[in-house]
């Protein structure tokens, strides 16, 4: 992550023996150095009444360049403890914002090593990662630029989410009836707020969410992602968010089989999420796969992408499902 601070103000904020940092959950980190082992590290974060603890020891460090530390198991809170031979690298860098050489600061690098002891971790530890440098990168700005010339991250605007969702509603309720479009406009949003919930995650201030007629929504920043493993994750999560209210509606469905209401708002988040993991771009799939081939180059990944929507295509035509053909041939026009 880029930071708009040279690297001895970054330094100095990984090194603080207290941090306050903003964001969706405010936290506070305290890290007091042991008397008797200087190198070991007593890590206090809370947020209000909760609080966790870990016990790093620095295994290599040089001022205002790069800290390896190694977390240990002994004193270490088991739910921040995802594995054994747990290390974490951070390195710092000169170097200028991407596509602005005029903005000069530092770049922040963390990288994380363990051998994995819980399933969970593969997904809360970069999770976790992405939400630290992001907090990092905001607080050491605000050290060096002053409070006023980094905008906190604000909730998306109410305003364009009803206006779209208002013509978004009208524009399927002609064709398909209002109860069903009342049903789609709920799980879309449910969707796009799993999208907000990782831009907040992440650090990014949200524009807002937009419904299109006809087409679906869309959770809109107001920066671009930086970088391909931000776009990534932000993309998943909608359809992660998306597993947990598919999976209520299913489960009250069950409970209630006489109820039509829960039964369609299942089948609809079961469709609609299937539909928009499917590896063609602009869908959430598409940008996943792009993501993942970002190394392979863009030739790679378009060959990937567009191969996935020609077989796509072409199972629809041999199940005669001219609707799923149409709906293929507007993501591939997109």
């Amino acid at each position: 992550v880029f930071i708009r601070a040279p690297r001895h103000v970054v330094y100095e904020v990984l090194k603080a023996p207290k941090l306050e940092m903003d964001g969706m959950i405010p936290l506070t980190i305290e890290q007091v150095a042991r008397p008797d082992a200087p190198d070991i590290y007593d890590v206090t974060v809370s947020s209000g009444e909760t609080f966790a603890r870990m016990v790093l020891r620095e295994r290599e460090i040089k001022a205002d360049e790069i800290i390896i530390s190694e977390v240990l198991k002994d004193g270490t809170d088991p739910r921040l403890y995802y594995g054994d031979n747990y290390f974490v690298i951070t390195r710092l860098s000169d170097g200028d914002r991407v596509g602005e050489s005029d903005v000069a600061g530092t770049w922040l690098e963390v990288i994380y090593q363990l051998d994995h002891t819980r399933a969970m971790g593969r997904v809360e530890v970069p999770s976790a990662m992405i939400s630290a440098v992001a907090r990092i990168r905001d607080y050491a700005e605000r050290q060096y630029l002053g409070e006023a010339a980094v905008p906190k991250s604000s909730p998306a605007p109410i305003w364009n989410a009803l206006v779209t969702g208002a013509v978004t509603l009208l524009s399927f309720g002609l064709f398909l009836g209002f109860e069903f479009a009342a049903l789609l406009i709920g799980v879309l949003l449910l969707h796009e707020l799993g999208h907000v919930l990782a831009m907040r995650w992440c650090g990014m201030p949200v524009r807002g969410i937009y419904f299109i007629p006809f087409m679906g929504a869309v959770a809109v920043g107001t920066e671009g992602f930086g970088t391909e493993g931000r776009r990534g994750f932000i993309a998943l999560m909608g359809p992660a968010a998306s597993v947990v209210s598919t999976a209520v509606f299913v489960a009250i469905a069950a409970a209630q089989p006489d109820n039509d209401i829960w039964r369609n708002l299942a089948l609809i988040s079961i469709f609609l999420n299937a539909f928009n993991l499917l590896p063609f771009l602009p869908l959430d799939g598409g940008q996943i796969v792009g993501a993942l081939l970002s190394r392979a180059g863009d030739e790679a990944r378009r060959f990937v992408q567009f191969s996935f929507l020609l077989m796509a295509a072409a199972l629809s035509v041999y199940l005669q499902s001219y609707l799923m053909l149409a709906l293929f041939t507007i993501v591939g026009l997109s």
